[in-house]
């Protein structure tokens, strides 16, 4: 069974048996509570993770894989509990000795931007950053072929003149989950996430400030990823607002929150 009809066959199961699921705070569903207000310009829910298990699993799909990348995200970290704290990772790849497509994570004091450039082999691109605890930031990692460049706010922290190109086999996305054999196997993020953004073409610093504090329509040009949380119809599934619809599932010790960065 190919995945998209694995993810398929998952999402009949979720819609089935949502209504009696239970989450954390007595919400509905793994998530929390049902939203289907979908035309609002506020920014409403993030996506809480507790940092035992909680996680959201993306399937494949080869618009997440482009040639030239910005990954954009707000998080809020209530703890780093490990040296690994994972952000957004490729499914299942051990970032000690394999690899595919990018990881967006915090590392041993660093912020890192993780590209493969084979199965078993990549290049890392960081930044000498701790986050602060409590309080909301905004990450980008942009990539155009020739350059990669890491923000943090808006502000540029580091820039690397690389041609390397990212090499993409058949993984799919986890947001705040990944697995990393130095450092005990799996680790989970503990804090919140918020408008992530997945686009194929690198964002110009400008571009970066003008739209990180406005949520977006979803028909932006370039846009080929985007989660934001507010219209989850339902609970159980973090649904891609742009165009194109890659719906993630959300497993474990998750649930809605109304703060947000914006």
């Amino acid at each position: 069974m190919n995945s998209r009809l694995s993810f398929l066959f998952l999402y009949i199961i979720i819609v089935f048996f949502s209504a009696g699921c239970k989450g954390p705070k007595g919400d509905i569903g793994p998530a929390g509570p049902s939203i289907s207000d979908t035309s609002s310009t506020k920014n409403v829910y993030a996506l809480k993770f507790l940092g035992s298990n909680g996680y959201v699993d993306i399937p494949w799909s080869p618009l997440l894989k482009p040639t030239t990348l910005t990954v954009e995200l707000w998080v809020y970290v209530d703890t780093l509990y490990s040296e690994f704290t994972p952000l957004i990772s490729a499914t299942g790849q051990d970032q000690r000795t394999m690899a595919d497509g990018y990881d967006v994570k915090f590392e041993s004091g660093l912020f890192y931007l993780r590209l493969a450039s084979a199965s078993n082999t990549a290049q890392g691109y960081w930044a000498q950053y701790t986050p602060p605890l409590k309080q909301w930031i905004h990450l980008a990692c942009t990539m155009d072929g020739q350059t990669v460049t890491l923000f943090v706010n808006g502000q540029q922290l580091k820039q690397y003149v690389d041609t390397l190109k990212t090499w993409y086999g058949s993984s799919g996305l986890t947001l705040g989950m990944g697995y990393h054999s130095t450092f005990g196997g799996y680790s989970f993020f503990h804090g919140m996430m918020d408008e992530i953004r997945i686009w194929n073409y690198a964002r110009s610093a400008s571009q970066i400030q003008q739209s990180m504090m406005t949520k977006l329509s979803g028909t932006e040009s370039g846009l080929v990823g985007y989660w934001n949380f507010d219209n989850n119809v339902l609970a159980p599934l973090a649904l891609d607002n742009s165009k194109y619809h890659n719906h993630g599932v959300i497993w474990g010790d998750t649930y809605l929150v109304t703060t947000t960065p914006f």
